[in-house]
């Protein structure tokens, strides 16, 4: 019988990929699938496929020996014979290049869209922490602006949110043409007056749950407003504010076609610590508050918290979730940018290694602390980059227009290669049953001159393709994001088209990006 999922449940089905039941497999999304967490590789579960129990002279023992007369009350000899158990490998976060400082007073500011081939990006030419107009503007190539226009705003649905700050401004592809574009920004009501007395009543009538303590009460009345425009310029201030939270950092909003909600990155506080919150509506004009999502683990300093979240997607794709989320050091004033991974914006892992971006050298204009932007955008074929801003002074260092100056970068990496899912020596894994599109094969890998990789090509059973195979492998070698796998009979998988293959791999002295199954 089909079953027309829900949200919810589509959320849930696309993580379980069972390779032991017929048909339960990932379905692969558009563009390459990054090595930023474990989603792809096979833990070695304990099924059809997985590991097993055997004689001593390698005979498989059922795992049920109830009925078992021979066996059922008596103690049982037997070894472990794993398969499909990956070893030898870890993923680790590499570091960014640096391009900057960009041109002060000029785009791209801190937020830009790339879509159909156009750099969109809003900007402020003022300085210090004074609310300051919003520009526009738009590149063919990430660099060179043009078209700059100051934004216009219609206050009249919401007078009182006329002094703005924290802008987020998003492409909606659900949304009429007249509301295309949408913005997201903090504002503050003065501790007195009608404006702050109404809407406190209104929510406290009507939305009790969506009124965060510290919004309400600390120093003034502190919410989220939202505005529309068709063109990203001409926009309508909606009525407001949408939720009482206190947030104060970049808030990233976007419209997740999968989920067909809107979602929310907010910053929170736990205990002390500044947190990442996250929220999500069907309704635009209408948030609940923010459950928190990530806060300090235990394996950082107890002086350590999560600052701005710089959610994104990776270009191309709709399941690489990732963040950039800054790291807070309260010991000394500083921040670094963290990557974190996710397959669907929900649940989330910090990718081991290094900091993506770092604060700056000792001199530099980034020296004191580091904030990231979004989005992380293409730059030509062969680079992703990621705006950030940077100071020459730490955080909360006496803040005057000398010392307060903020410029903006880029964060550039080579394309896919954000992390890395390395074996230092020898390393294998098996990744899960998937389905796509395409029979080709690519890696993204730099492989050192002693080392290889090799990719076999299974069924969702586990077994060997004939011409397949390790053996009829070609040895992937050198650094290269377009490797093609490949056997002696050829670089295309010999299978039915929408059934479901397993990759296996073997790694020696190799760097594994990222993978793409292509036509």
């Amino acid at each position: 019988m089909d079953i027309e999922l829900g949200v919810k449940a589509q959320v849930a089905a696309r993580r379980s990929a069972h390779p032991w039941l017929e048909g339960d497999h990932l379905a692969l999304g558009p563009g390459p699938q990054l090595f930023t967490d474990w989603r792809y590789v096979l833990p070695g579960e304990i099924g059809v496929i997985g590991p097993y129990w055997a004689e001593p002279d390698g005979t498989p023992i059922p795992l049920r020996l109830w009925d078992d007369v021979d066996r059922q009350d008596r103690p049982v000899r037997a070894r472990f014979v794993p398969s499909d158990v990956p070893s030898g490998i870890r993923i680790v976060a590499t570091t960014a290049q640096r391009e900057g400082p960009l041109p002060a007073g000029a785009p791209p500011g801190r937020r830009i869209i790339y879509r159909d081939g156009l750099y969109q990006t809003w900007f402020d030419r003022g300085t210090g922490e004074a609310i300051r107009p919003l520009w526009y503007a738009e590149s063919s190539d990430g660099y060179e602006y043009g078209g700059e226009r100051e934004c216009q705003f219609d206050w009249s649905a919401a007078p009182e949110a006329a002094g703005h700050e924290r802008t987020e401004i998003f492409f909606d592809p659900s949304a009429p043409v007249e509301e295309s574009y949408k913005m997201f920004f903090r504002c503050g009501v003065p501790t007195k007056g009608e404006a702050r007395q109404q809407i406190l009543e209104h929510f406290a009538r009507e939305r009790p749950d969506d009124i965060h303590p510290l919004g309400g009460d600390f120093r003034y009345l502190s919410g989220m407003w939202g505005a529309t425009s068709p063109d990203g310029v001409y926009w309508t201030v909606l009525p407001g504010p949408l939720v009482i939270h206190y947030s104060d950092t970049t808030n990233v909003v976007y419209y997740d076609e999968r989920l067909r909600r809107y979602v929310w990155y907010a910053r929170c506080s736990a205990y002390g610590r500044r947190c990442i919150g996250r929220a999500e509506t069907e309704d635009f004009r209408r948030w609940p508050l923010p459950d928190l999502l990530v806060w300090p683990g235990l394996h950082h300093h107890p002086a350590d918290d999560w600052y701005t979240n710089s959610k994104t997607l990776y270009p191309g794709t709709i399941d690489q979730h990732l963040m950039f989320p800054a790291l807070y050091h309260h010991m000394d004033d500083t921040s670094e940018l963290r990557l974190f991974s996710s397959p669907d914006g929900i649940v989330w892992s910090e990718v081991p290694g290094p900091p993506s971006v770092p604060s700056g050298d000792a001199g530099a204009w980034d020296e004191g602390c580091v904030f990231g932007g979004t989005d992380l955008i293409p730059l030509g074929t062969d680079r992703v980059a990621l705006p950030y801003g940077g100071y020459r002074f730490p955080h909360k260092y006496p803040r005057n227009p000398h010392t307060f100056r903020h410029d903006r970068g880029y964060a550039v990496w080579p394309a896919e290669r954000l992390a890395a899912l390395e074996a230092e020596q020898d390393g294998s894994f098996t990744a899960l049953p998937m389905v796509a599109s395409g029979r080709r094969v690519r890696l993204n890998a730099a492989v050192k001159a002693a080392g290889h990789i090799l990719v076999e090509v299974a069924d969702h059973k586990g077994r060997a393709l004939p011409g397949h195979t390790f053996d009829d492998a070609v040895p992937i070698l050198g650094d290269s994001p377009h490797h093609r796998v490949a056997w002696r009979g050829g670089d295309r998988i010999q299978l039915e088209e929408k059934r479901s293959f397993m990759l296996r791999l073997r790694l020696r002295c190799a760097k594994l990006f990222a993978f793409e199954v292509e036509q």
